[in-house]
């Protein structure tokens, strides 16, 4: 959905701005998510990097009082991203031409 993801970057791009802007007045923790399972999404076909609430819940417990920072929750999702943003542009257009058509 575009409006969707259209927001979740203005607010990931926003928290940055904010954490490079007070850095020592305030704690923030941007957390880029995976799946999470809840009711709604239930009856939606499994997806990697799928977390529970709870699991999500004490990870987020134990950054708190650390200080600024981004996290991926799973940590694996973090390294995926790292690794998609390695690929030449021509190849991720390439496969995000594949994936629309099916």
């Amino acid at each position: 959905n575009y409006i969707y993801g259209s927001s979740k970057v203005a607010l990931d791009f926003w928290a940055r701005g904010a954490m490079a802007s007070y850095p020592k007045s305030s704690e923030i923790i941007l957390v880029r998510l995976g799946k999470v399972s809840t009711v709604s999404s239930q009856n939606h076909p499994w997806a990697p990097f799928t977390k529970s609430p709870d699991h999500i819940g004490r990870r987020l417990a134990t950054l708190i009082g650390r200080g600024s920072g981004t996290v991926w929750i799973p940590k694996s999702l973090g390294l995926f991203a790292k690794l998609i943003s390695l690929l030449p542009r021509k190849l991720w257009e390439r496969i995000s031409t594949l994936q629309s058509k099916g």
